[in-house]
């Protein structure tokens, strides 16, 4: 897994995670934090712990990056080694900034450990600090110092003599109740479910009367409609198998003594559940799509809701267990629904469960459509190579997470219908393996997408995988991440594959990771869908024209080292014609909020070329249209750019910027420092600038 800085970029409206566990493997991972994890997941909150054993690079993963952004809060357990711990320290730094950023929840616990020696680092922290410094330089070591600072600031949890069971559950008992719940009412589920019943039959009417066929425009309606059943189907299911999961889990915990072979469990959806993980406000959107999409109105028109013809079928879920019942003797029985609830295996639904052990993949292949709660770092899939091409009817693999996983199965290629695939690794060709160019097979692949080992891998195979056509993708990770440092760099094979590797048009989110290539793909400034775009290529020498991306809203751009300067080719002027241009075109970056650069070490200038903007702007000299930059520029980061003498005065005086960061940029401190810097003046009104020394 590549390591490379976070952004703000990261952050969407669903987290994936509930808790983000941040902890000193050596000190508590086999005791207090595995308690601590189990108690979290027993109780619903999906928790991400780094169980890698695996040694990491000197840089924070780009997993673990991507699961502190994507999670509602962590638990950050201070014990005896956490201070030594360097990649505790990084983590413990995103963490801060995450909560300076958008609020993220932070839980300290002190682990048998005085919190007065992390907040003032005295004694070992103290000790484990000099080395730090000596090894890693003051910069760095001030950053984690600071976020010492701050985290100690917050009311924790010490632990020093009570019960670890007790302690544990009050901890879980507060978090679960400050959880952002939502309130989902019971009338919304069985008005989506009636809804999604009716658009089945009205689409299957529709094909049996051709109504498909009556034009472009019928047709473009019934993609939409597709598109949006396929979506509510994903929800249902999340719902459904939450729903069960539940009741199955007070089940469990009660141990409920019996001598049956079986135990019926009899689903009731109960008035108001509540949720943290946005299945209820995904319920809630869908609904409203479904109500500016007005197919209702259609329903009476291709469907005879009085039909005896007609079938409205249960929707079940797809997911890991049955909706109805679960069979088998009492032990295995309970140590099958504790594997179901702590996603430690199990993929599909049984009629007997003896010996399912040994049959978690082979027993019920055809039925299988959602394969989920892979365990983060753990290699499933390796373990399922001989069976995964009889998943015929698999649609969702949702393995976000399993970078140890370097190969995916050869028999991948064969899932047709699969429509989400979190993670993608591609390697050297291989018979038994699945390659970059079998992604033609998945034609359905919608959601998010994550390709690494891209180094790997041969232009003619990223060709093959026909990326642009796959409509449904929404956000893209391109990693060329490299394992082996001492291999001469592929510049012009990378240039080839990432050109290959064209999105389709309507991507909203875009990373690329590590690339090597010289040059950018010519295609990146006609995705005008995209709303996110963070960039780590170190040899591109300027950056792409973005500028005329219209619906750009967070863009990261970091360790480009030989970039020395931006300036017009940013804003995309050369792309303008001055034959055909309007007021809207001499505003760049219309609708950009965050932007963020970091670790640009050689980069010395930015500044564009003002007065040949307004001349361009006027044409004829008769037009009153002056250039507008970054109109709604609302956070502007500047991190680790050493060399960057100034900041852009007109940026800096948009009435929309509320906030700047800049750190570990010596010359911009010199000038914008509250103290001494000459221009602070010229930064005096935003309302929130941090320029720490």
């Amino acid at each position: 897994m590549s390591a490379f800085s976070s952004s703000s970029a990261f952050h969407q409206s669903k987290f994936k995670y509930g808790i983000f566990l941040s902890f000193c493997g050596k000190d508590t991972r086999k005791s207090f934090t595995d308690h601590l994890y189990s108690a979290l997941i027993r109780k619903g909150i999906r928790t991400f712990r780094d169980d890698k054993s695996l040694e990491r690079g000197e840089d924070l993963a780009l997993e673990l990056l991507r699961a502190i952004g994507e999670s509602w809060g962590s638990i950050i357990v201070f014990s005896k080694e956490y201070a030594f711990s360097h990649w505790c320290l990084d983590e413990l730094v995103e963490i801060m900034k995450q909560r300076e950023e958008r609020g993220h929840r932070v839980y300290p616990i002190f682990f048998y450990v005085e919190p007065s020696d992390f907040r003032h680092q005295r004694n070992t922290v103290e000790e484990d600090f000099k080395k730090h410094e000596m090894k890693y330089g003051e910069v760095k070591t001030r950053s984690w110092r600071r976020a010492l600072e701050q985290v100690t600031g917050i009311n924790g949890w010490p632990l020093k003599d009570q019960h670890e069971s007790e302690f544990v559950e009050d901890i879980v008992k507060h978090i679960f109740e400050k959880l952002d719940a939502k309130i989902l009412d019971e009338q919304e589920v069985i008005e989506m479910k009636t809804s999604y019943q009716k658009i089945q039959a009205l689409l299957e009417n529709a094909e049996d009367k051709q109504y498909m066929e009556e034009g472009k425009a019928v047709k473009v309606w019934f993609d939409e409609l597709k598109d949006l059943a396929y979506d509510i189907e994903d929800v249902l299911d999340e719902w459904n198998t939450a729903v069960l999961k539940s009741k199955i889990e007070r089940v469990y915990e009660a141990q409920i003594p019996s001598t049956s072979s079986s135990i019926s469990i009899e689903v009731h959806t109960p008035s108001t559940i509540s949720w943290f993980g946005g299945i209820a406000l995904r319920i809630r959107e869908l609904n409203k799509r479904l109500e500016a999409s007005r197919v209702k109105d259609y329903f009476s028109l291709a469907v005879d809701l009085n039909s005896t013809n007609l079938r409205l079928e249960r929707p079940k879920t797809t997911s890991l267990i049955d909706e109805s019942i679960v069979y088998g003797r009492d032990d295995d029985k309970l140590d099958l629904v504790h594997c179901l609830l702590s996603g430690e295996g199990g993929i599909a639904s049984y009629d007997g469960i003896e010996g399912w052990r040994q049959r978690q993949v082979e027993s019920c292949h055809e039925k299988v459509r959602h394969l989920n709660f892979i365990p983060q770092g753990d290699p499933v899939i390796d373990g399922i190579n001989d069976g995964m091409e009889k998943l015929i009817k698999l649609r969702h693999l949702q393995n976000g997470g399993t970078s140890s996983i370097r190969l995916m199965p050869k028999g991948m290629s064969r899932l047709t219908s699969l429509q989400t695939l979190e993670e993608l690794a591609v390697g050297s060709s291989s018979s038994n393996s699945f390659s970059l160019a079998d992604l033609e097979n998945l034609i359905h692949l919608r959601g998010n997408l994550y390709i690494r080992g891209l180094d790997s891998v041969q232009p003619s195979e990223a060709r093959e995988a026909l990326l642009s056509a796959k409509a449904g993708l929404r956000e893209l990770i391109i990693d060329f991440y490299i394992e082996d440092y001492e291999k001469e760099p592929q510049m012009e094979e990378h240039a080839l594959i990432l050109q290959a590797l064209q999105p389709p048009p309507n991507l909203q989110i875009l990373r690329i990771v590590q690339c090597q290539s010289r040059v950018f793909p010519n295609w990146m400034t006609s995705l005008i869908s995209l709303k996110i775009v963070e960039l780590s290529c170190e040899n591109w020498e300027s950056l792409p024209s973005l500028g005329k991306l219209p619906s750009l809203e967070s863009l990261t751009i970091h360790s480009m080292h030989k970039v020395r300067k931006v300036g017009d080719e940013f804003l995309g002027i050369e792309t303008l014609s001055l034959s055909s241009v309007n007021h809207t075109d001499f505003v760049f970056f219309p609708n950009l909020k965050l932007l963020e650069f970091r670790f640009m070490c050689e980069w010395k200038e930015w500044e564009y070329d003002y007065e040949k903007l307004v001349w361009r702007s006027r044409g004829d000299r008769s037009s009153n249209t002056i250039p507008i930059i970054m109109p709604k520029l609302q956070r502007l980061s500047i991190l680790s750019c050493y060399e960057l003498k100034t900041l852009p005065h007109h940026i800096l005086q948009s009435r929309a910027l509320q906030e700047l960061v800049i750190r570990e940029s010596r010359f911009l401190y010199d000038r914008y420092n509250k103290k001494t810097g000459h221009d602070w003046p010229s930064i005096s009104h935003i309302p929130r600038v941090n320029i720490p020394y």
